[in-house]
């Protein structure tokens, strides 16, 4: 559960969560929805001015805005998964996946993917949490690989038997 703060209790604004210059991926829609949807505990609509802190997750991010009625909420910058193999986990930003299935696809790595980021003026992304996130895409990959694999074999033998 999350704190309850009064306004009079924030010592910072939402100008000094993000640094100058500062860039962050996020999905409009769901962050709207999400700020809509209002206040977990007296439903009030949220609105992004009134964050009082940040937490990065890979491209992700959560951000901690304070309601009226001084309750913090949680609010995603995007869509998010669970990972299905473990129990009560963290929630795993779409963002994060998807950069490690685009890093695979391209053959960038890790260290230039960073690099184009932070040419954007862009937090990176950890080699921890990358690695964590192609090895959950690596799975996916593999399946498909298999699948596909099989399809072949079976229409090349089909084809060699009809001539």
């Amino acid at each position: 559960m999350l704190p309850i703060i009064r306004k009079t209790q924030r010592l910072r604004t939402y100008q000094s969560i993000w640094l100058p210059g500062e860039r962050r991926i996020f999905e409009p829609y769901q962050v709207s929805k999400d700020l809509k949807a209002g206040c977990t505990d007296c439903g009030s609509t949220l609105h992004i001015t009134d964050i009082v802190s940040k937490t990065n997750c890979g491209l992700g991010f959560f951000m901690y805005i304070l309601c009226e009625c001084g309750s913090m909420n949680a609010i995603k910058s995007g869509k998010v998964h669970h990972d299905a193999s473990k129990f009560k986990t963290r929630p795993i930003f779409d963002i994060n996946s998807k950069a490690a299935i685009a890093i695979y696809d391209t053959g960038l790595g890790e260290h230039k993917t960073n690099r184009f980021l932070a040419d954007l003026n862009i937090p990176g992304i950890s080699a921890s949490s990358l690695a964590k996130r192609e090895k959950e895409v690596s799975r996916s990959i593999k399946k498909v690989t298999d699948e596909s694999l099989d399809r072949s074999l079976e229409e090349e033998k089909n084809a060699s038997f009809s001539r």
